[in-house]
């Protein structure tokens, strides 16, 4: 279903098989731009494994993702927004599956457990805004903020009285700053250092801090 249409440009609920151009474009304009992923310099691992595309199929299968569609462009997929619903007890879950997995997801989740959004906001749900995610050509076309509007909107329609999203990017916390949202918990990414004492991230500027940004709905 159709959610806003504009310029050639249609939003609509993303669905299961939309999965594997939603992946291609992850990684065409994700992970080549993402101050973690370009940190580690593992672009080509990210999203292989059954574990992450399982991981982000149900979040498609909650029904809190987009799509935005090029009718100008053979249909094609130039912008993501993928969200999940979240609740207390995952973020002990999180920190759990955290022991096992690598350096970024570590990070997020000791940055998800020191924020803690729940007890600060007094909530028991919200919906955490995973990734926003435009194709290269069209950046700069407002696109990203279309997006995250429709995502609000849904959030604020299904009782949801938190949005929450980590901004690794400098200019991700910017975008969702001017669409309203607060700034939660702030981390530098100078402080996070591994057993040897070595920073693990060291994105390039402006990149120095990872961002909770939190809306109320």
């Amino acid at each position: 279903m159709a959610c806003a249409s504009a310029d050639g440009i249609v939003i609509r609920d993303m669905k299961v098989e939309d999965y594997e151009e939603v992946k291609k474009l992850l990684f065409e304009s994700f992970y080549t731009a993402e101050p973690l992923s370009l940190c580690l310099q593992k672009k080509q691992q990210i999203g292989h494994s059954k574990k992450h595309d399982d991981h982000l199929i149900t979040m498609i299968e909650e029904g809190n993702c987009f799509v935005a569609i090029d009718e100008r462009n053979s249909n094609c997929i130039v912008g993501i927004i993928l969200s999940c619903n979240q609740e207390p007890s995952d973020v002990e879950e999180n920190r759990q599956r955290a022991k096992t997995s690598g350096q970024i997801t570590k990070f997020l989740s000791a940055i998800e457990t020191e924020a803690n959004i729940f007890e600060r906001y007094k909530v028991t749900k919200a919906l955490y805004l995973f990734i926003v995610c435009v194709s290269s050509y069209m950046r700069g076309n407002g696109l990203g903020t279309r997006l995250t509007n429709v995502l609000i909107e849904r959030a604020r329609g299904k009782g949801f009285p938190l949005l929450i999203a980590d901004c690794t990017s400098f200019y991700a916390a910017r975008q969702m700053e001017a669409l309203g949202m607060e700034c939660a918990y702030s981390f530098a990414y100078a402080d996070y250092k591994d057993e040897q004492g070595e920073v693990v991230f060291q994105p390039p500027a402006p990149h120095t801090h990872v961002n909770v940004m939190v809306m109320r709905l």
